[in-house]
This record gives C-alpha cells, sequence and structure tokens, in this order.
C-alpha cells in the first residue's frame, strides 16, 4: 500500500513535468503556423470561391484550428497564444494517458493498474518528448483512444438502450476522430475491422448488424445535412475539397525525397528508447500468434481483447510504416496502444516470475520501479533539451517594440507574435 501511495506521488511529479515542458519547450514551426492559421476563417473567400492554397488545412483539420480558434476568442489578447495552446496541448496529452490506462485497467484486465499504464504512456520517449504539442495528430488520438473504449465497454452492456447510447456516442467519437485530421481516415477503416471481429462470436453477436446500420445511418444523415448546408452556402467548395482531398491523399502514400532520409529515423528512436516494452510487445505479439496456431481451451472475455487488440495493433504498424511523414509527433501520437499492450504482457510475466521464485515485491511493484527510474532518467536527457527560452526572449522584446512605436499590425516573417500578425506566411520560428 505504502508502494501504491508512492506511485501515485511519482505520477502527479511526471504531470507536473510535463506541464514544464509543455510551457517551456521549443515552439516548432508547424504549430506556430497551425495558430498563425487558425486566425482565418471557415469560408472567408470571395471571388471564385475557391479555397485559398494557404488555407487547405483549415478543411483537412477543422476539428483541430477550430479548438485553437476558441482560444483566441476565449483567452485575453495580453495572453501569450502559443503557452495558452501548449497547455491546451498539455491537457490533450494527459487525457490520451488517462483513457488509454483506463483501457489497460479495465478493458485488459489490469485491477488497480490506471496509475501504471497512466505513468508508462507519459515516459514514452517520444510520447514525453512531443505528446505536448500544438498538433491535429494528438487530438486526434485522443478520439481514438475514446473510441476503443467505449466499444469494448459496450461489450459489457445488456441494456438494448444502453447499447443505443453508445452506439451514438461512438458515432460521435468516429466523426471527431475525421474531423481532428483526414489523414486517419484510414485507421476508421481500420478500426471497423476490430468492431467486425469483436462481435462476431460474442454475446452481442446478434446485435452487430443492427449496430452497423444504426451506426451508419446516424453518421449518413450528420454528414448529409452538412454537406447540404456547405453546399447551399459554397456551390464550388466540395468540387475543389475532393480535388485535393485526392491531391492530399497520392502526397500521403508517397515520400518525398526528403523524407527518404528520415523514413524510420523517429520509428527507431522510439524502439531504442522504450527497449523493455518494445521486447515485451515483441513477446506478445508472439503469445498471441500462438494461442490463435494452438488454442488451448476457451478464452475468458479479456483474454480475446487482448489478443484482437494485438492484432489490431499490427495493422496500426502497418498503416504507421507506409506513412511517408513518419515524423515524431506522428509516432508519438500512436504509440499509446502500443504501450499498454507492451505493459500488460509485461505485468503478467513478472506477477508469474515473483510467484515462481517467491520475489519479496510483486509483479506490480517490480514494473513500478522500473518507470520510476525511467522518469529519472528522462528529466536528466530532457532537462534543458530545446527549449523556448530564446523564442520567448524574442517575443518580449517584439512586444516591447510594437507598443513604443504605436504599431498594431505588422509583417512577421518569423510567426512568433500570430495575434499580431498581418500576413499569414512566414519563414518559421
Amino acid at each position: 500500500m505504502k508502494f501504491y501511495k508512492f506511485f501515485i506521488f511519482t505520477s502527479i511529479a511526471l504531470v507536473c513535468a510535463f506541464l514544464y515542458k509543455s510551457i517551456f519547450g521549443y515552439w516548432a514551426d508547424s504549430e506556430v503556423w497551425a495558430v498563425t492559421l487558425s486566425k482565418q476563417k471557415f469560408f472567408s473567400f470571395e471571388g471564385t470561391e475557391l479555397i485559398p492554397s494557404d488555407s487547405i488545412g483549415l478543411y483537412f483539420k477543422p476539428l483541430h484550428h477550430i479548438l485553437i480558434k476558441f482560444t483566441y476568442v476565449a483567452f485575453p489578447q495580453s495572453w501569450n497564444i502559443l503557452i495558452i495552446n501548449r497547455i491546451f496541448g498539455f491537457l490533450i496529452g494527459i487525457g490520451i494517458a488517462a483513457v488509454y490506462a483506463r483501457i489497460f485497467s479495465e478493458i485488459l484486465n489490469n485491477k488497480r493498474g490506471w496509475v501504471l499504464g497512466f505513468v508508462a504512456i507519459l515516459t514514452v520517449t517520444l510520447f514525453f518528448e512531443r505528446g505536448y504539442r500544438i498538433r491535429a495528430d494528438l487530438l486526434a488520438s485522443l478520439f481514438h483512444g475514446l473510441i476503443l473504449f467505449e466499444f469494448f465497454r459496450m461489450q459489457k452492456q445488456k441494456d438494448p438502450w444502453e447499447i443505443r447510447i453508445s452506439t451514438a456516442i461512438l458515432v460521435l467519437y468516429e466523426l471527431a476522430f475525421v474531423l481532428s485530421t483526414v489523414k486517419y481516415l484510414p485507421v476508421l477503416f481500420l478500426l471497423n475491422i476490430l468492431y467486425f471481429f469483436l462481435l462476431i462470436g460474442s454475446s452481442k453477436e446478434l446485435y452487430w448488424v443492427r449496430f452497423y446500420k444504426n451506426k451508419f445511418l446516424i453518421q449518413f444523415v450528420l454528414i448529409f445535412v452538412g454537406v447540404v448546408f456547405i453546399h447551399i452556402n459554397r456551390p464550388l467548395f466540395f468540387a475543389q475539397y475532393i480535388g485535393e482531398l485526392i491531391t492530399y491523399s497520392l502526397e500521403a502514400v508517397t515520400s518525398s525525397p526528403a523524407d527518404q532520409n528520415i523514413q524510420y529515423i523517429h520509428i527507431l528512436r522510439w524502439i531504442t528508447g522504450n527497449p523493455i516494452l518494445w521486447a515485451s510487445y515483441i513477446g506478445m505479439v508472439l503469445f498471441t500468434v500462438f494461442r490463435l496456431l494452438a488454442p488451448q481451451g476457451s478464452s475468458t472475455v479479456e483474454q480475446k481483447n487482448r489478443s484482437l487488440l494485438t492484432l489490431y495493433s499490427l495493422l496500426l504498424m502497418i498503416f504507421i510504416l507506409n506513412a511517408p511523414e513518419k515524423h515524431a509527433y506522428f509516432v508519438a501520437s500512436c504509440s499509446p496502444l502500443f504501450t499498454i499492450l507492451s505493459l500488460s504482457y509485461l505485468v503478467s510475466i513478472s506477477n508469474n516470475l515473483a510467484k515462481q521464485y517467491k520475489w519479496k515485491i510483486s509483479g506490480f511493484q517490480t514494473v513500478g520501479l522500473l518507470l520510476i527510474c525511467k522518469f529519472l532518467v528522462l528529466l536528466i536527457i530532457y532537462k534543458d533539451q530545446w527549449t523556448n527560452q530564446d523564442q520567448r526572449a524574442y517575443q518580449a522584446s517584439l512586444k516591447q517594440y510594437l507598443v513604443e512605436n504605436n504599431i498594431s499590425l505588422y509583417y512577421d516573417p518569423i510567426g512568433i507574435l500570430p495575434r499580431h500578425m498581418l500576413f499569414y506566411a512566414f519563414l518559421g520560428p
């Protein structure tokens, strides 16, 4: 019990460190551009009614930009808009860790393991480094976790009305998932494969046809109403949007020469930075394949969920490996599912070893100690890495200059003061 309380204290310290990183971490040009672009209004283009080329991102990641727009409206102009959005990014990162930790605890049946899953996700090197960024990928990752949790939770429901409500919630999560970024449309297809195999052979098998019918009917109605509304107001919008979307999709499966040079560098960093978790994940995959090839009696619900989630993670890995832009924030957004699966197998192995060799500490405590050591190593590694100290100093000097010279709007090629920018193009910080 004392160790559990100490581990909760460690998780609080980890959250504080994650918040510190989110406020003082370097502002990447993609983050500054997202905050700058969000100043534009949706459907503000006139004349030919064609979407400006530099604004297409608004329509590929609408929910992400709506969230940033909210920060412009909700907070005073004197507040630093980049730091505000970073704090929102921090909350999204914490939300991702919390949701996947619940999947680890409740769906994978690791009782009292929520805090273990939470700490494991935040201490994955790439997630600790990028999990607070102002990125649509991370917002999509949050809804991805919510979709998985809601669907698995639905398996335990018996009341038809509860199933209907969960179906409606699931539809909203799926729409929010895709509206965060259209990049994840293939993942939505993979999720529907997971739905199918989870429902077949379960106590809900009789409901699966009704589930799909209701789900797709609700989605169709919502999409139809949205399309009609936009088409009435902007007749030429969808013709251009579909064309741009096809171009975007082709670019998404075609690597540029620049991308070739960094194809797998961040995936390798993900693996080498978390060797124990990856060794555990490989063991989990081999164990799952063995159980499928040589089944031994009937499987429990938890074992079936773990096996199907493992197979789904393999499909997700194929998606990650085939994405041309394997940037660190993208890999970080996909990491939580692999983390909880690895952790589940690691805890199971540790518990078995603790019983077999009569350790004085439990498997939970063993894994917890490993995570505490990893957190301390992360604090040392990332102590002074990629800070925004110089950027904030430049901001302060520039603001002072604007006030002293009574300048309200200006051309900012650095893009470091998005609220004050007159133009929407910049060189990057």
